[in-house]
């Protein structure tokens, strides 16, 4: 199991397809459908194999730049429940990518 960055598109597409691997968005993740959940929705569950974490403005920008030890208190903690849930691999994602391909599907 690793944690790992995925920015090719093309990988994003199909990590979105898959509905074996949840996406986890900080907020409003019903919105996107059922394999959707929001970060702090998990805490508790271990079912997960894959997992997406779809990374918040924030969130993306204090991870591009070293800095996730800057997020609020409560960010940090749902963000450590998101990441934890997977028993495989995690993909961390940048949200704004993400939602772009989910629209363009819908």
């Amino acid at each position: 199991a690793a944690v790992m960055r995925v920015d090719n598109t093309a990988e994003i597409e199909e990590i979105l397809k898959n509905d074996d691997i949840i996406k986890l968005h900080y907020q409003k993740a019903s919105q996107y459908g059922s394999t959707h959940k929001n970060w702090g929705e998990v805490k508790g569950e271990d079912s997960y194999y894959d997992i997406c974490v779809l990374l918040n403005q924030t969130t993306e920008k204090k991870y591009q730049n070293n800095k996730l030890d800057e997020l609020a208190p409560a960010t940090k903690s749902k963000l450590y429940v998101a990441i934890t849930r997977a028993r495989g691999n995690v993909y961390l994602v940048d949200e704004k990518v993400a939602i772009k391909l989910l629209e363009n599907r819908l």
